[in-house]
């Protein structure tokens, strides 16, 4: 197998294969190498990280602007002999699917309602980890607090396919491969979403999971966009380099550098304390007939 290519190298790299494939104007800036500029300087906004981290968030935002609209002219290919992080491979998967539009690879949307945009905290992951491991558990929360309940999304068989937090920015996590109008984004993106009502024009009630947490089916969905990626949608080994400078995080006793290996590092750790397929199978068995 070949190494992996360097960071600036690999950054040219998709650089010019977007440039080669005709990407859209505001893909291509952000891909471009003559606008690149490292900066040493810790950044705080949620578009922290490598350039290529930047591009996906800036594809991402072209899609939920145009859910329909093609990233690039002709596909992207890549030479078996060079081989790209997680990072750059999640990027060109996306510039190619964005052309192709080949349903049936994950859990599929095709929401009719084009999602809101909506800024993804910069402390999403810590946030999304602690909901997700309090799952199960009685609320900690005191009365009059901003935290609203956690919101796990099932599909028809009961497997979890979004985690949609209850804390600060409430935007979903996916746990699953998910398609947005034949769009592919890998587990761990984090998705804008919100529920639909029913013929009644009242919201599904749920199923009370715990004192946090209610789950509805995924078909509730009314509307969904692509935010950004998440670290867990990225290799431990990889995730420096991809998703750096590391965000600043305020823990509950001082505030730290928190490195994205201090949570757990993924999804299926991320995801341990959700009931198992069985369980959930039944719930959703018990949500088909609300």
């Amino acid at each position: 197998m070949s190494e992996l290519i360097s960071v600036e190298n690999e950054r040219q790299l998709v650089g010019n294969l977007a440039k080669d494939a005709h990407a859209v104007d505001a893909v291509q800036l952000i891909l471009s190498t003559a606008n690149f500029e490292h900066s040493q300087k810790p950044q705080t906004n949620s578009r922290a990280g490598s350039q290529l981290f930047n591009a996906y968030s800036m594809a991402c935002h072209e899609l939920g602007s145009s859910p329909q609209s093609a990233l690039i002219e002709q596909p992207i290919e890549l030479d078996e002999n060079q081989r790209l992080s997680q990072l750059g491979i999640h990027l060109i998967n996306l510039l190619n699917s964005s052309l192709s539009r080949q349903n049936g690879t994950g859990h599929s949307f095709s929401p009719k309602v084009k999602g809101q945009p909506s800024d993804v905290c910069e402390s999403s992951e810590t946030n999304f980890t602690s909901s997700l491991t309090r799952v199960g558990a009685d609320s900690l929360v005191k009365p009059g607090s901003s935290f609203k309940l956690n919101q796990l999304f099932i599909d028809e068989d009961g497997t979890p396919v979004l985690f949609r937090k209850g804390f600060r920015v409430r935007s979903a996590l996916s746990l699953i491969p998910v398609d947005v109008h034949g769009v592919v984004h890998p587990a761990g993106t984090i998705f804008s979403a919100s529920r639909q009502k029913n013929k009644d024009q009242d919201q599904r009630e749920g199923y009370e999971l715990s004192e946090t947490t209610r789950v509805y089916l995924s078909d509730d969905i009314k509307a969904i966009r692509p935010l950004r990626l998440s670290s867990y949608a990225i290799g431990v080994e990889e995730r420096d380099r991809a998703m750096r400078p590391k965000y600043r995080i305020e823990d509950e006793k001082n505030a730290k550098v928190l490195s994205y290996e201090e949570a757990r590092d993924s999804l299926p750790k991320l995801t341990a304390d959700i009931p198992d397929h069985q369980v959930l199978g039944e719930i959703a068995m018990e949500l088909a007939q609300q």
